[in-house]
């Protein structure tokens, strides 16, 4: 997708609005025919099939300069003349349809001819009018019952100006996509494709085409595409092929990943019919797709006799393995690759280190956010959900800027995120927000400024800030006012807690109240760099810190309701006073040897466990959770064989088998959210509040669990910043590359030695101001330095 002037983009808007929607008749009954076959899997029997629209333009000449402006309620493809425009992917995304569409603009000149030129739309239900979420008794036509195509051909050739719009003189038909949905699949029928429908001038002859239903009403506001397209972002070929009984083969691709199978066809006999069905793993041998819920997951190919490949374009699906039925004969390597789509985030962060297990993990988390980012940040991209879950986003978003580029994604979403709020104020569970049309719950509702500000530290784009301050302080507002006391415990909605915690439950209100301070803080930071008062919010922060330390820290600074989430929540959201730190930091390691050296927490303790332990003193307790080999722990999904990072601990268990279905994803980003501390503590790269982007970095790594090397990397638009530090014969080396016009402030671990006592202080930083180049650092280590509490890290927070 290309980007036009300004002027062409204003006239490409004028044209769109003169269009018509076009599609079919939503008040139409189709005729009913019996079944011609029952092999399509549940609930496809009764899915509408895809749509076929087509229009004739004639033109003089080849245009100097061709625009297309396209959109869809559903999701399309659009041709010119048979050859596909773009290479976007279920364009044009998922927006909040009550509010806006995106629309995609297309230089397309070199696909057009003299004389007469076909313009052909494919187009199916997508989040529009598909199965979208898991509110069984409201699970299709969220938004509307039938899909529908809007756009404007601009064609500019000398001193004339051609327009082609949809509308009237459009024709409609089906043929060879039988159906397709997101979550149930798609059935392709190679041989009921109409011959010609995309590039023959005169279709009279196909019955399949009529006249296409026209309403040249909005109904919606149109919006110039906001953020990255979905594309096809990688290829995988197969590791493995096993026959199964009854001629299937089985297809495993070594990757939980998001997207579809591009099969292809040698030899194969028409109407023959393949099916293709999908799941992250194997039971007893045999595909597992009990967790896919009511996602069927099932594509269907029907064969033509013509050699081809084959991908089916309007859903995707959440897989490792792919079983086939009915393909003839052997299934060779070179005859499939599964196709990984997403919105199209380029890698901007790296992560090495001595022991290949944390790389792994690394790697797991950098695939489960790259499937779960299409169009929106999603929960899960497998079962029947897959939604904006905002609490899962915000927990992941600190690793998420470490190794993406997610700016623009993110810009897309938070408008998502604003739309979805209350008049109120509050933001939702979901966004866009449906099937969960509440107002939000503490640490969800939450990342409607967490997300924001996060984006924005690591990204240096203050202008997200800017464009959403009044809504983040409407929401602050909505807090206040709801809860005057500083304690969080009115308008909680679901008030879903330490989501999945294994441990003793923590107090609701506590984890609520800690991420009003986070809030709090995180919109007097905005303030302070988009040049407002912060001083209201401050304010907020310090009556919600009192409020805290009177309803739940004890006289001797401990917490009155010990688990592990809440000192950790209490700790990162700086809720203690600083003479506490280091007791609460001891008394939150002390609970995890308790539990046998594992941690306890839910999605929101975890993600401020490591750090929690980390600033309080405890380096050593936080290597030892991360490095845990038993269950639950990291380690242990790796020993399982897991690619992704999984929703639950305990997804799978060798004493146990899988976790319920009801439940139970392989590819869920929450408990990746270590990735923050393996980028930002143990490799040591931060950015500084006060200077967002990278602008001034904050260097300061945590060397410690036996890892002798570690290596983080970020790629500025100015060059790469790094930071690699390597343990050899008791000396400490730390490199650190810094670009041109950014500066770093360098924290070097060292053990001094006292001259009197020759003691060694086994907790100290010598701290250096560096710009432009490489630097280099030296100092004596050994396996034993533990810094100590520290006071002074809430600046880097």
């Amino acid at each position: 997708m290309t980007s036009p002037d300004a002027a062409t983009a204003a006239e490409l808007d004028a044209q769109l609005r003169r269009a018509s929607w076009v599609g079919m008749d939503p008040h139409a009954v189709p005729e009913f025919f019996p079944p011609i076959f029952d092999d399509r899997p549940g609930i496809a029997r009764d899915l509408p099939p895809g749509r076929l629209l087509r229009t004739t333009f004639a033109l003089d000449v080849v245009p100097d300069e061709a625009w297309l402006a396209a959109t869809a309620r559903g999701v399309y493809r659009a041709f010119l003349n048979g050859v596909r425009v773009g290479d976007d992917e279920l364009a044009p995304g998922w927006t909040d349809y009550r509010h806006r569409v995106h629309v995609q603009h297309h230089e397309v000149a070199a696909l057009l001819r003299p004389g007469v030129n076909v313009w052909a739309v494919e187009l199916a239900d997508g989040w529009w009018s598909g199965y979208l979420g898991m509110d069984r008794r409201h699970q299709a036509g969220v938004y509307g019952d039938t899909p529908s195509f809007r756009g404007a051909l601009v064609c500019r050739a000398a001193e004339r100006t051609q327009t082609v719009l949809t509308g009237e003189g459009w024709l409609i038909g089906t043929g060879h996509i039988r159906y397709a949905d997101l979550l149930m699949g798609q059935m392709t029928d190679l041989s009921a494709e109409p011959l010609g429908w995309s590039t023959a001038p005169d279709v009279s002859h196909l019955a399949e085409f009529a006249p296409a239903w026209c309403d040249e009403a909005l109904g919606v506001r149109l919006d110039p595409q906001r953020g990255p397209s979905i594309r096809a972002t990688g290829s995988l070929p197969p590791v493995r092929i096993d026959a199964l009984p009854g001629g299937r083969h089985l297809v495993d691709f070594g990757q939980n990943l998001v997207g579809r199978v591009r099969l292809q066809l040698r030899s194969v006999p028409p109407g023959t019919r393949i099916h293709i069905r999908h799941g992250e793993a194997l039971s007893d041998g045999e595909l597992y797709t009990e967790n896919l819920r009511t996602a069927r997951a099932h594509d269907i190919i029907v064969a033509d006799g013509a050699d081809r490949d084959v991908e089916p374009a309007f859903t995707f699906h959440g897989f490792r393995y792919a079983e086939l039925r009915g393909h003839p004969g052997p299934l060779e390597p070179d005859d499939i690759r599964a196709i990984v789509i997403g919105s199209d985030v380029h890698r901007v962060g790296s992560f090495a280190c001595s022991d290949p297990r944390l790389e792994q993990l690394e790697r797991n988390i950098a695939w489960t956010i790259r499937g779960n980012l299409v169009s929106v940040p999603t929960d899960c991209p497998q079962r029947d959900e897959r939604l904006g879950w905002m609490g899962d986003a915000q927990l992941i978003m600190r690793t998420a800027n470490a190794q993406f580029d997610v700016a623009e994604f993110i810009g897309k979403w938070l408008v998502d995120i604003r739309d979805g709020q209350s008049e109120d104020g509050a933001y939702p569970d979901v966004a866009p927000r449906i099937v969960v049309d509440v107002d939000g719950s503490p640490g969800w509702a939450d990342a409607g400024v967490l997300v924001p500000w996060t984006t924005a530290l690591y990204t240096g784009r203050i202008d997200l800030l800017e464009e959403h301050r009044e809504s983040m302080e409407r929401f602050m507002s909505s807090l206040e006012r709801d809860n005057p006391s500083g304690i969080r415990e009115h308008a909680l909605q679901r008030n879903y807690g330490d989501w999945v915690s294994l441990g003793p439950p923590t107090p609701k209100t506590l984890v609520a109240t800690a991420y009003s301070a986070r809030c709090a803080d995180a919109l007097a930071a905005s303030a302070r760099l988009t040049g407002e008062d912060p001083a209201r919010w401050e304010a907020l922060a310090d009556r919600i810190r009192t409020a805290f330390r009177g309803r739940f820290v004890g006289d001797d600074g401990l917490l009155h309701d010990e688990t592990q989430t809440a000192y950790a929540l209490a700790i990162m959201c700086g809720l203690l006073s600083e003479g506490d730190l280091g007791r609460a930091g001891a008394r939150l390691a002390s609970l995890i040897d308790a539990a046998g050296g594992a941690l306890d927490t839910g999605i929101h303790g975890l993600r401020h466990l490591l750090p929690a332990l980390t600033v309080s003193g405890q380096l050593d307790c936080a290597y030892r959770v991360l490095l845990r080999e038993g269950h639950p722990g990291w380690l242990a999904q790796l020993a399982a064989g897991a690619t992704t990072v999984w929703e639950r601990w305990d997804g799978w268990t060798p004493e146990q088998g899988f976790q319920t279905p009801a439940m139970n994803s392989f590819n869920h980003y929450a408990f990746g959210s270590v990735g923050e501390w393996m980028y930002e503590w143990m490799g040591g790269l931060r950015p500084d509040p006060a200077s967002p982007g990278f602008a001034h970095a904050v260097i300061r790594p945590h060397p410690g669990g036996g890892v002798t090397h570690c290596r983080v990397e970020r790629t500025l638009p100015a060059g790469m910043l790094a930071v690699e530090w390597r343990i050899r014969d008791g000396v400490l080396r730390l490199e650190v590359e810094v670009p041109p016009g950014h500066t770093a402030r360098v924290h070097v671990p060292v053990v001094h030695t006292r001259a009197t006592a020759g003691e060694a202080e086994r907790h100290s930083w010598d701290t250096y101001d560096v710009q432009h180049g490489r630097h280099r650092f030296e100092s004596p280590f050994d396996g034993d330095w533990a810094p100590a509490a520290r006071v002074d890290w809430r600046g880097e927070a």
